[in-house]
């Protein structure tokens, strides 16, 4: 049993590095088919019992919802993201949802929701990683209205983080 949990876990280890997650000014984030594919040798049911425990494992504090009926889950926690915005160095905290499929032969992953991020220290900001009309106050948006990039290390930082989220 031991050898099947920590093959999950490396099963997870290798989707997070090898993830490409995009922020996108509509859809949050995304990756090609608006979902990442983990190859993994079982069915369903394996395969969706793996992701769950691989899930607890690296995700402390991750509320797992379990969808009726179907081999799917959703997983909701609080990112903490450092990065820059506006020009201030932040460390950010918000909610996000992740959705894991269990299939044959694969675990298929996309990220649900992504939150307003709001800063953890003394200064007031909130980030919104979508497209809005950017002022001097906040909340900063991470794209404006037409979908320009108007906070890119903040985009980058998100990235980072989403990509990097069980290494």
């Amino acid at each position: 049993m031991k050898k099947y949990f920590l093959l999950a876990i490396m099963s997870l280890f290798t989707f997070i590095a090898k993830a490409q997650f995009v922020l996108t000014p509509s859809d949050g984030l995304k990756s090609e088919d608006n979902r990442y594919t983990i190859k993994r040798i079982g069915n369903e049911l394996e395969n969706y019992c793996a992701a769950k425990e691989a899930v607890k494992a690296v995700i402390p504090g991750a509320v797992i919802v379990d969808v009726e009926y179907e081999k799917v889950f959703l997983v909701k926690a609080e990112a903490t993201i450092k990065a820059k915005v506006a020009g201030w160095p932040l460390t950010l905290a918000g909610p996000y949802t992740l959705k894991f499929e269990a299939d044959n032969g694969a675990i298929l992953t996309s990220f649900e929701y992504l939150g307003e991020l709001k800063n953890t220290g003394k200064r007031d900001i909130v980030l919104i990683p979508g497209t809005g009309v950017n002022t001097i106050m906040s909340p900063f948006y991470v794209f404006n209205s037409s979908g320009d990039l108007k906070q890119k290390k903040a985009k980058v930082a998100i990235e980072e983080w989403a990509n990097g989220l069980m290494v």
